[in-house]
């Protein structure tokens, strides 16, 4: 039996850090509610810049859009335009699949005997849907996915991280915690887990607010990540 200072376990943000095809759907989104309040974004980038919506809830980017309309849009239509248009592009779309690399890392992590556990606030009506197209379900049981109706506080509280620990049976303390959006490493530093991020964008508007948030590392890609390393250094990192 491993001592508890032995123990390794893994937690996991879902979309733009194990799953492919809804991030973008998100940007097209808040990109539209943009547009719709008169606030201008040409591009991703600028949208990242202006918006701030990486990790962001949809209530928090449209309160952002508001905001930067200076009060001239309406709260409630501009969340209306960013939802229903995502909705409309999400349920057009079959391209979610996992990242690249993630299948790979995922089976090292269980081989080297690290149990995991995935946690996400993605709305509830979205969730089968990407598990199942993404096949995250080999990897993720429902009793290893934490959801939004599994905690009261969504990240960056750290709620949702000791909630994953609860779900493996660890301290926070032995939980690393992967993800894209500053929020991540708030909630896992909060935690007392460590903080690992990973980027969907490459960019160094999506880069810098990870090391900000308090990344314990940040990889530029899945294929970077080498999980023997990992645990050999979990308690220096």
């Amino acid at each position: 039996m491993k001592k508890e200072s032995q123990i390794v376990a893994a937690g996991f943000d879902m979309e733009a850090t194990l799953v492919d095809g809804t991030e973008p759907l998100h940007a097209q989104a808040y990109m539209e509610g943009a547009r719709f309040a008169g606030v201008e974004c040409k591009d991703v980038v600028q949208a990242i810049e202006t918006l701030q919506f990486i990790g962001g809830s949809d209530e928090r980017v449209a309160q952002r859009i508001v905001e930067l309309s200076e009060g001239k849009a309406n709260y409630e239509a501009v969340l209306g335009v960013i939802q229903d248009t995502y909705d409309k592009l999400f349920q057009q779309t079959e391209s979610i699949t996992p990242i690249p690399w993630v299948e790979y890392q995922l089976d090292q992590m269980q081989r080297w005997g690290v149990d995991l556990c995935m946690q996400t606030g993605t709305p509830m009506q979205y969730i089968d849907k990407i598990t199942d197209l993404s096949g995250l379900n080999k990897w993720f049981t429902r009793e290893r996915m934490v959801l939004p109706c599994d905690v009261k506080n969504g990240k960056p509280s750290p709620e949702p991280i000791i909630e994953v620990a609860n779900r493996l049976d660890v301290p926070p303390e032995r939980l690393m915690f992967f993800g894209d959006a500053p929020k991540d490493m708030q909630a896992a530093r909060a935690a007392k887990a460590k903080a690992i991020g990973i980027p969907y964008y490459k960019l160094a508007c999506a880069i810098i607010p990870l090391f900000r948030a308090g990344a314990n590392r940040v990889y530029a890609s899945w294929f970077q990540v080498e999980v023997n390393e990992l645990i050999a250094n979990f308690d220096s990192l």
